[in-house]
């Protein structure tokens, strides 16, 4: 089911009526005496053959319900329509159940106008106004009716609650059986038809023809339940509110009540009646007033003669948008009739709410006032939405703006005021604007809230931060990238890790992150799919922390020329609490006293023998610093690099001195690429612009960038010679084997050193023609993971080959990528826990994802065999990768598809299978995969069916990923499988993406009890646990069986931060299966599908420790299979574990490895080789006695 991000306010219109109770409350009897109503009968209707002649004097009738008048339109406005009812019985009737029905013409379908769903009662002698809805006829309105009316023809028929027909209007060329009698002729120039006698003297007459009944009316005249009673009696009461036409949320306001006498007698004893809605909140009444059942009610001792007596009543409004009309509110005594007042529209607009208790308001519309936290565009919103964060001094609240990009521009700072819908989204709370973009307002520029300080544990546990600015400081302990973010953990010192998750979209990135070290980090507090987590908004929001320790750093120019003078800054700082006095700063210039005469110190210091020294008086506490320099002259005879040896600090605190770094500086334009490399997995020249010298050895227009090699190789074994240049969407001119120097600023791009470059002049071409000049470095790296990135890091960015051929483990994914290994390891697959830093993983020279081979140059399966191949080696996402400059040679092996036995006549057989993205061919659809041909669709249905039959044909099998139920049903009908006799069972969830998990069932072998989707409160699940419980029809007899379906959340954010998620999933497993089982003692329970987790992980652990167990204990521990493989290492995501007594009946358990093993789909192919990338797992269970 896909989530629609575009909402139409729905304003509420409230209508309350003579016995309406509380919003939230089931029908009761009042406390409060009401007016008696009447039970108007069907004789209202006079049999039309009982038309009058023109002799007879006219029917008015004293008891029933009949329309009254009616309006179709007037001059240039055909919707300027109303439908009055009249009462003509002494005695109030309640329309509740009644319905008003139109039909246009003969042989047409009559269309429904209005039902009274409550209670809404029509005065004695008084009126009802329907509206048609948008339209002012003058009148305030009791309700409102969408169904236009013809002017020309047409009839409307008035039921019942008992669906008895209590009168008919027809006009014009009107049909029979909506018409009494004969119709009224069609009014024109805006006229209304007006049941006579008309005016003040009623409209009580009915002889049973709407022609003889009803007369054209000139000037319209609707009258409403409020309006005065016709005919008028001699005496009678009055009631009028008045009220206030807009309210703002949550504020004070007062009714006042007016009942008036009209007689010449005082009236005691004088009830009077009003309904307050639910939203409101009472705070004042008049003495002695009761509220119940949704109305005040109290009793006015006496109006005197011609008098009138006042009350007031004060209400608080709700935090919401909710339009209330107020009507049925009457006054009543002895002897009278009772008088209704006229409705009131009482309209919610402006204002503005706290955003702490617009939180609590889910499903509301609020509007909310604030300072823009986070600004448009930074945080990811879908392709045409935009989002932002606001906050008052009560909380903080993401805005979600759908359509908003180019209508929406919000900035850090800025006072916003948004009206919107409340709503859950993933586990984050939304503000959706109603009208964009109305709905948001910038008022001014305000100065943006200081960040709340949190710990990891606040971030982890506080809802009371969610949507709020915090700052949370502590220490680095692990970086990661995935393709759109990158997520930090944090230690904060208090026993728990804080998420830092760093969109890229906001331009920020985690490469100047180092593990180790301290930041204080500004971000918005979110919840989003099970993770809680600090969302930078830009760069500056991540700022490292010194610890309290003095710092001494020198910097100059990396390159210089002979004569050159280069001036070099020795910064002193103390980050300590106290001040450091005399401090002593003393260094060495380069080449020492050789070199004594290329030195002048600034005014502050003293050279002496190739020395430089300066005495400091003070440091200040806390950040002070002292800014010092000389300046070295490059003798014209040096030739070597200039290595300035660290500088000393000493005071009269520092028991050691503090040393600098030690900074070289080459000689000529460039620094050598093993320079920028460094030694370690970072570049010591991070952020810093760098000029360098190479010569190109591929060029990946896909990867936006090429490699450079350095010709002249250092003797270093722990550095590299080779470097990716990044040119992002700068055109490649570059050549292999141009010799170039480059210009840019070394980045750490997906823990990649590379140089970027800003400018097609920064790239010089010095000279061409050395192609061949480099023989490929045998690759071969160790099976120890920690020896293998140390390997691996002194090789980044230099082209490299394969030693010998190697084994395919991995197939090619959908990435372009494969894995290998060198038969000398022994293995022929790699599982996720090996020890496996020999494991070699290919890439295809691009970022490009491909939906199946046709894309790809070639692609591989598991057990080919790949040889001479040759490239940079690269490193992103988290792996080296080699990047072949040529298509490699591949021995394809023989691969025959497997199949699995069919179960026996008394076994059981359940499978569990994602079968990925298994769309239909209409829209809405996800933006990956493409939309399928109506070939590629019907091409995946029956790879789907050829696997369930290579499966065996299993009695139940549960599916993930899949769209719909009418997917289910063309995939049962594909010839494979249609002959098994397979039922589809699907019940839609909430995935954003749309897939659903669903069950095939044989109708032959099993009866299906139910299927039902058991949602945890919550948003725990995208896709809630289906559950089904089905007979199994075996030779030893019938068996009850109650399986639950799952597709646990995706590990796609990591593993350790998810996981907490998917343990809470298999506890509510656990909690909906003991449920189950107090009410089937006897079934057995089946828990599988793709729970996303390992074996012998968390979830799958709490899942056993329910009494459930996993079918691999069937099996010894070497021969437990696989069903998924990611980058080369082959793991079980997908799971079926089974109650202990059926768990001693099984006899079977497999992995159909028709999907893991292989490439992406290959679109020639017609087997039902690789139609998912999960593997199906089948176990059967044995029956026989």
């Amino acid at each position: 089911m896909q989530r629609n991000r575009s909402r139409l306010l729905t304003i509420v219109v409230i209508i309350l009526s003579l016995l309406l109770v509380a919003c939230d409350s089931e029908e009761t009897p009042t406390a409060t005496p009401l007016p008696a109503t009447a039970t108007a009968t069907a004789t209202a209707v006079p049999n039309p053959s009982s038309t009058p002649t023109s002799d007879d004097e006219p029917t008015v009738q004293t008891e029933g319900v009949f329309f009254s008048e009616l309006l179709t339109g007037v001059p240039g406005g055909n919707s300027q329509e109303f439908i009055e009812l009249y009462n003509a019985g002494s005695e109030p009737v309640d329309l509740m159940g009644w319905s008003i029905f139109y039909l246009l013409g003969e042989g047409q379908a009559e269309e429904l106008v209005y039902r009274w769903t409550e209670t809404a009662v029509i005065p004695p002698h008084g009126h009802v106004l329907l509206v048609r809805e948008g339209q002012d006829v003058g009148a305030a309105a009791d309700g409102f009716f969408t169904q236009s009316l013809f002017e020309g023809k047409g009839g409307l028929l008035l039921r019942d609650k008992t669906q008895q027909t209590m009168d008919l209007l027809g006009w014009g060329d009107a049909p029979a059986e909506f018409t009494a009698g004969e119709p009224v002729a069609a009014s024109d120039d805006g006229a209304s038809l007006e049941r006579l006698p008309g005016g003040g003297a009623g409209n009580g007459q009915n002889s049973g023809s709407n022609a003889a009944d009803f007369a054209a009316l000139a000037t319209p005249n609707p009258q409403n339940s409020g309006s005065p009673i016709t005919p008028p009696p001699d005496e009678y009461l009055t009631i009028a509110i008045t009220a206030p036409d807009v309210i703002e949320p949550g504020t004070e306001f007062s009714l006042a009540i007016e009942v008036g006498n009209v007689s010449e007698t005082a009236v005691p004893n004088v009830t009077v009646s009003i309904p307050i809605a639910g939203h409101f909140e009472l705070l004042a009444a008049p003495d002695g007033a009761e509220l119940a059942d949704g109305r005040l009610a109290w009793t006015m001792s006496e109006i005197s003669a011609n008098g009138s007596q006042t009350a007031e009543i004060s209400l608080q409004s709700p935090f919401t948008y909710v339009d209330t009309l107020l009507t049925g509110y009457f006054a009543d005594a002895d002897g009278y009739l009772a008088a209704f007042g006229q409705p009131q529209l009482i309209s919610m607009a402006g204002g503005a709410i706290s955003i702490a208790t617009a939180r609590e308001l889910v499903g509301d519309v609020v509007s909310v006032e604030g300072i823009a936290t986070m600004y448009t565009g930074g945080f990811f919103a879908g392709s045409t939405g935009n989002k932002f964060y606001m906050q008052d001094e009560t909380g903080g609240i993401q805005v979600y703006v759908p359509d908003g990009q180019g209508q929406v521009n919000v900035a850090i700072g800025d006072r916003v005021r948004v009206t919107g819908l409340i709503e859950p989204y993933r586990d984050s709370l939304e503000l959706i604007p109603v009208e964009v973009p109305q709905d948001v307002e910038v008022l001014a520029t305000a100065e943006q809230p200081a960040p709340l300080p949190v710990t990891a544990e606040d971030v982890n546990n506080s809802d009371a931060i969610l949507g709020e600015l915090v700052v949370i400081e502590g220490t680095a302990l692990a970086v990661e990238e995935f393709s759109f973010d990158y997520q930090v953990q944090i230690d904060t010192g208090t026993g728990e890790t804080a998420t830092v998750l760093i969109e890229k979209d906001t331009g920020a990135t985690a490469e100047l992150v180092e593990i180790g070290q301290n930041y204080r980090i500004v971000g918005v507090s979110e919840f989003y799919q099970g993770l809680r987590q600090v969302k930078p908004r830009r760069q500056s929001d991540i700022v490292e922390i010194i610890p309290p320790i003095v710092l001494l750093e020198m910097q100059t120019d990396n390159t210089a020329q002979p004569g050159d003078v280069l001036t070099y800054t020795v910064t002193a700082a103390n980050y300590t609490a106290e001040p450091l006095t005399n401090v002593l700063i003393e260094l060495e210039v380069p080449g020492g006293e050789a070199n004594a005469l290329q030195v002048q110190p600034d005014e502050n210091g003293i050279s002496a023998n190739g020395d430089v020294i300066w005495q400091v008086d003070e440091l200040a506490a806390e950040g002070g610093t002292a800014v010092l320099q000389y300046f070295f002259t490059v003798p014209d005879d040096q030739t070597e690099p200039l290595v300035a040896t660290p500088a000393q600090l000493t005071t009269d605190a520092q028991t050691e001195p503090v040393l600098s770094n030690t900074f070289t500086t080459f000689m000529g334009d460039t620094v050598p690429i093993w320079a920028i490399q460094g030694e370690g997995d970072r570049s010591p020249y991070v952020g810093i612009e760098a000029a360098t010298s190479g010569v190109v050895t591929a060029v990946f227009p896909e990867l936006n960038g090429f490699f450079i090699q350095d010709l002249e190789l250092d003797d270093n074994p722990a550095t590299s010679d080779g470097l990716f240049v990044f040119t992002g969407v700068l055109p490649i001119t570059a050549q292999v084997g141009d010799l170039l120097d480059v210009n840019g600023r070394v980045r750490e791009i997906s823990g990649q050193t590379a140089l970027q470059v800003e400018a097609l002049d920064n790239i010089v071409l010095n000279s061409p023609g050395y192609t061949n000049v480099f023989n490929p470095v045998p690759y071969d790296p160790p099976q120890d993971p920690v020896a293998a990135l140390a390997y691996n890091e002194a090789l980044e960015g230099v082209l490299v080959g394969l030693t010998e051929p190697a084994l395919v483990v991995g197939p090619t994914t959908r990435f372009g990528e494969y894995s290998l290994v060198y038969e000398k390891w022994g293995v022929t697959s790699v599982a996720r826990t090996d020890e496996s830093g020999f494991l070699m993983v290919v890439d295809d020279g691009s970022t490009v994802a491909h939906d199946d081979q046709s894309s790809l140059a070639y692609a591989v399966a598991n057990g080919d065999v790949v040889q001479n191949l040759v490239g940079p080696l690269a490193y992103t996402f988290g792996n080296y990768k080699i990047e072949p400059i040529v298509v490699p040679e591949v021995v394809v092996a023989e691969r025959p598809l497997p199949t699995i036995r069919p179960a026996a006549s008394n076994e059981l057989s359940i499978a569990t299978f994602n079968v990925e993205n298994l769309f239909d061919l209409l829209t809405p659809h996800p933006s990956s995969p493409p939309l399928p041909t109506v070939f590629e669709y019907r091409a995946k249905l029956h790879k789907i069916a050829q696997t369930i039959v290579a499966m065996g044909a299993p009695t139940i099998i549960g599916l993930q990923e899949v769209e719909n139920l009418e997917v289910l049903q063309d995939l049962v009908e594909e010839e494979p499988i249609a002959g098994f006799g397979y039922e589809p069972f699907l019940v839609e969830g909430n995935d954003s993406r749309g897939i659903d998990v669903g069950y095939l069932v044989r109708s032959d072998l099993a009866t299906v009890q139910s299927v039902t989707a058991h949602d945890a409160p919550g948003e725990l699940f995208a896709r809630p646990p289906l559950v089904m419980t089905a007979t199994v029809h075996l030779d030893s007899g019938d068996q009850t069986v109650i399986v639950l379906n799952n597709h646990f959340l995706s590990l796609s954010a990591g593993e350790e931060v998810t996981e907490p998620v998917r343990a809470a999933q298999a506890a509510w497993n656990a909690t909906v299966m003991e449920a189950l089982a107090s009410n089937n003692p006897e079934a057995h329970f089946v828990v599988l599908g793709d729970l996303n987790s390992f074996y012998q992980t968390l979830p799958v652990d709490t899942l056993e420790d329910a009494g459930l167990q996993h079918v691999y204990r069937y099996l010894p521990e070497e021969e437990r299979p696989y069903t998924y493989n990611f980058e080369g290492r082959t793991q079980t995501l997908d799971h079926i574990l089974v109650s202990s007594a059926l768990f001693d009946r099984l006899t079977l358990v497999d992995v159909l490895h028709s999907n893991a093993d292989y490439p992406i789909a290959d679109p020639e192919d017609s087997s039902f080789r690789r139609v998912s990338d999960h593997d199906p797992l089948v176990a059967i269970f044995n029956f026989a006695q």
